[in-house]
């Protein structure tokens, strides 16, 4: 269902295998090709990001990993668990610029221990991919990217970033 819905963003995105306990998804890489061509790196979290949301969106919270000798294959397993994603701290960065809602993450992420996540209200189109540029060079993991609304129905950008110490 999860993987259905992001055809809209990712039109070529597909189950190619499934096996106990897991799934292989093509076509997830290619959403963010402008910026694949200067930041590959970025651009294949961006996209492992809209993916690990659409599945905790609809309830089915995943580890995705890369499947080293198939090219933009993707193993998702779900998760025993959503410990591991609780939030151990929050920026509510909506009303910042990115750059200041990116130094007040970077604040609370401080405070944490390794491992511990962040969660990042954010507004703007350009919210996700300053977020995942700054994580990608501080050494963060970007692991999920949703759109929501907060508690009085106000829409926000939902990143979860987790602390690599």
């Amino acid at each position: 269902m999860a993987v259905a819905a992001l055809g809209i963003a990712m039109p070529s995105v597909r189950v190619t295998a499934r096996q106990e306990g897991a799934v292989d998804v093509d076509g997830v890489d290619g959403a963010f090709r402008v910026l694949a061509t200067t930041r590959p790196r970025l651009a294949r979290a961006l996209e492992r990001g809209l993916l690990s949301g659409a599945l905790a969106a609809v309830g089915a919270p995943a580890s995705i990993a890369e499947i080293p000798d198939v090219p933009g294959r993707l193993r998702v397993r779900p998760t025993a668990t959503t410990t591991a994603t609780k939030p151990a701290g929050r920026v509510d960065a909506r009303a910042d610029d990115h750059e200041a809602g990116v130094r007040r993450t970077k604040r609370v992420l401080a405070g944490l221990q390794p491992g511990e996540v962040v969660e990042v209200l954010a507004a703007g189109p350009g919210a996700p991919a300053a977020f995942a540029r700054w994580a990608d060079r501080a050494g963060h993991q970007l692991i999920s990217v949703e759109r929501t609304v907060d508690a009085h129905d106000q829409p926000a950008i939902r990143l979860l970033l987790r602390n690599g110490g």
